[in-house]
């Protein structure tokens, strides 16, 4: 390749480059606009909301006008080793809380829950933090318990709120104003939530507008980040259904996506090569939407089996999520240079199932931080890795451009998934990123789908093409096969007629030499001179006749063999013409047969030809009409050029011989220019050996030209040729 070819493809490649990696920031920029939209929309306003320390209040008053659901995440009261029991038995109600050990100013913790409580949090009646006591369920499960309190004084004119909690670890039991009102977070009891997630429960305000509010949140011994963990907000009646609603169809539209895009892949896909690398995405996509459907709850379960499942479904996602984009590269001309990487994704894999069996080795992780650690790391690594390994080394490849948004869709719901923050309609962020890479997924599957269609629908055209045309090609085979097989047929009866015709025409004068010859030997003695030299003369004639025979057959197979027995030139048909007549009007002279000859004065009719050949077939035609007319008879032979308004490579030289004579049969015109043919009338005295005008047939078509013949039997016979004038 020269140098400035070189340079051109390296430019085409970096322009290449660049389109991808522009269509890669554009993709990620879009990522974080909606991540900043809903981090708009999720905004929290508790701050904003009037507290009193002294009565441990939030005042309410006209905050629903500004907001459609006001969050709580301060200046929280948490009282360790509350029972429920021991609100149901008013053992324990909102005012006892003072002389009891607690926390006031707490925080709700993402990260800790009730290990955390936040920098704000002061403990009081106790000089050190209370240890917890264990209690036993109905169901012999070891639990412990904390009290989330606060009061709220409720709008003028609204009696009721509905109060929500997005993410809780462990079953949180809702008092208000000493009245059980329903149950938040996880179950002990698992099963659907029919919900769809999202669940509030009714606080009702006393006669002053009040409601205190107990939280008891039971979790099983041992829990990561036991008791809420994120912020509980209140909402009114409309806005509770809206939010509802909109949780209801989120996750119909997720279960739908993963419906449709199960069903259509497996259609898809079965005309598409690598069809692992659907299935590949398709575990991830069903690890994902059991993710969301276990941490947000559209299922109930022990907090510590949900946990569980869910570090084993990271898992699974981060494994599924570098294998499908490592496949897009399986056939890289790298992979093949450099076999660790086609071998890479299974040891990521590995490395997957390493950390999986760990939590079973060591159950002790389940109670820190260390599991969330461990599944979002080696996720975060798996993620990043994928972006390095596409830019360094397939970011040339065909398929770099989808990888690079897979990969980076892939990053930001892991983040996400880490961060686990939730709208508030109860929509989790990571979701969202699920619906945008299998729309992404979906898509390029479909044009991938779309591509092959049309190729194939290409392929099925040229097909139809070829086969019509192989058909007609064998059509004209099999009519060229039937043609030559007809002719082999006509020919082998020709062959057959010829061997006959030749037997038949030298058998009688063999037959007569043989038999003058014996005539002579037995009876030579006994013979006048007269008559042994008539005998002697009749055997010179028959040995002239075979040797014409022999002559013609020769002469006809020659030419009909092999073309180089003609030698083409311009010749003069005019001048032809007069040398025949001159020649045979004078053979006639002393019979009454007459020979005429019609031709122009001013044209030489010339024509190509060879003169040998075609003198040959006009002595042939003359000679017939001489022999096989009557005594008075009349012979014509005339020339003229047709189409004198053409051009002289359009214009015709015709010469046409006639006569008055015996005719022809009509049943044996077509059968005149058939070896050995001789018409039933040719008389017996009349001697020739049927070849002279199958001679006079193959030198006409050698000479591209054409011969036809019309006669009446009793009226005369006319030949007409047609050649091409030359000029």
């Amino acid at each position: 390749m020269s140098t400035k070819g070189k340079k051109t493809q390296l430019k085409l490649e970096s322009d290449s480059v660049n389109k991808q990696l522009m269509t890669v920031l554009l993709f990620m920029l879009i990522f974080v606009l909606v991540s900043q939209i809903m981090h708009i929309l999720n905004g929290r306003n508790d701050s904003d909301v009037d507290y009193s320390y002294s009565m441990h209040t939030y005042f309410l008053e006209d905050r629903f006008e500004d907001a459609n659901a006001l969050y709580f995440e301060d200046r929280w009261v948490v009282v360790p080793n509350i029972h429920p029991g021991a609100l149901q038995i008013h053992s324990f109600k909102f005012s006892f809380f003072p002389t009891y050990a607690h926390y006031e100013n707490a925080s709700i913790n993402s990260r800790g829950g009730w290990n955390n409580l936040g920098p704000n949090a002061t403990l009081y009646n106790s000089s050190s933090d209370p240890t917890f006591v264990r209690f036993v369920d109905d169901n012999g499960k070891s639990t412990n318990c904390v009290a989330y309190l606060n009061k709220f004084k409720f709008p003028d004119k609204i009696s009721t709120l509905y109060l929500s909690i997005p993410d809780i670890n462990g079953e949180a039991q809702v008092f208000c104003n000493g009245f059980y009102e329903g149950t938040l977070g996880d179950s002990s009891a698992a099963g659907m939530d029919f919900s769809c997630g999202y669940n509030s429960i009714p606080l009702h305000a006393d006669a002053n507008g009040y409601a205190e509010v107990v939280i008891v949140v039971t979790c099983e011994e041992g829990t990561f980040a036991p008791g809420i963990l994120s912020a509980p907000s209140m909402t009114l009646k409309t806005n509770d259904n809206w939010t509802l609603v909109v949780s209801a169809v989120w996750y119909t539209i997720l279960i739908i996506y993963t419906v449709f895009f199960t069903i259509g892949g497996f259609i898809i896909t079965q005309t598409l090569e690598n069809t692992y690398k659907f299935l590949i995405f398709l575990v991830y996509e069903l690890a994902f939407l059991a993710y969301v459907t276990l941490h947000e709850r559209y299922v109930l379960t022990y907090s510590v089996t949900r946990t569980k499942t869910c570090y084993a479904l990271v898992i699974i996602m981060a494994a599924a999520a570098y294998a499908f984009i490592s496949s897009l590269f399986s056939k890289s001309a790298y992979n093949k240079n450099h076999p660790f990487w086609k071998w890479e994704p299974l040891i990521a894999c590995g490395i997957g199932v390493v950390l999986g069996i760990v939590p079973l080795v060591n159950p002790s992780i389940w109670s820190n931080s260390t599991h969330t650690f461990l599944s979002f790391f080696y996720a975060f690594i798996l993620s990043a890795g994928l972006l390095l390994k596409i830019l360094f080394f397939y970011i040339k490849e065909k398929r770099s451009t989808l990888a690079l948004i897979a990969a980076v869709t892939f990053l930001f719901m892991f983040v996400y998934m880490h961060e686990d923050p939730t709208s508030r309609y109860n929509i989790p962020f990571y979701s969202m990123y699920l619906a945008i890479a299998i729309t992404v997924i979906f898509v390029y599957f479909f044009l991938l789908y779309v591509r092959q269609y049309k190729m194939l629908a290409q392929s099925s055209d040229r097909l139809r093409y070829l086969v019509r045309e192989k058909t007609i090609h064998i059509s004209e085979i099999n009519r060229d096969l039937y043609n030559t097989n007809k002719r082999l047929l006509e020919n082998e009866e020709a062959r057959k007629n010829v061997l006959s015709n030749v037997s038949h025409d030298l058998r009688t004068p063999v037959t007569a030499i043989r038999g003058y010859a014996e005539l002579l030997t037995s009876a030579r003695k006994n013979m006048k001179d007269e008559q042994i030299d008539t005998y002697l003369s009749n055997i010179i004639k028959r040995s002239q006749q075979m040797e014409r025979i022999v002559s013609d057959i020769v002469e006809l197979t020659r030419m009909e063999s092999n073309k180089n027995e003609f030698s083409f030139t311009d010749v003069s048909m005019a001048e032809l013409l007069d040398e025949l007549y001159m020649l045979y009007e004078g053979d006639l002279h002393g019979t009454n047969k007459r020979l005429t000859l019609n031709i122009p004065e001013d044209d030489l009719l010339i024509v190509k030809a060879d003169p040998k050949k075609i003198s040959r077939v006009f002595e042939n035609l003359i000679s017939n009409a001489i022999n096989y007319t009557y005594d008075d008879a009349l012979i014509k032979v005339s020339a003229w050029r047709e189409d004198t308004d053409k051009p002289v490579s359009e214009q015709k030289i015709v010469i046409e011989i006639s006569d008055n004579g015996i005719g022809i049969p009509e049943e044996d015109v077509a059968k005149v220019f058939d070896r050995f043919y001789r018409a039933k009338n040719s008389g017996q005295n009349i001697k020739g050996t049927g070849l002279g005008l199958s001679i006079v047939k193959t030198i006409i078509e050698h000479h591209d030209a054409d011969i036809s013949v019309e006669s009446r039997l009793g009226s005369g016979t006319t030949f007409h040729i047609v050649m091409k004038a030359t000029y």
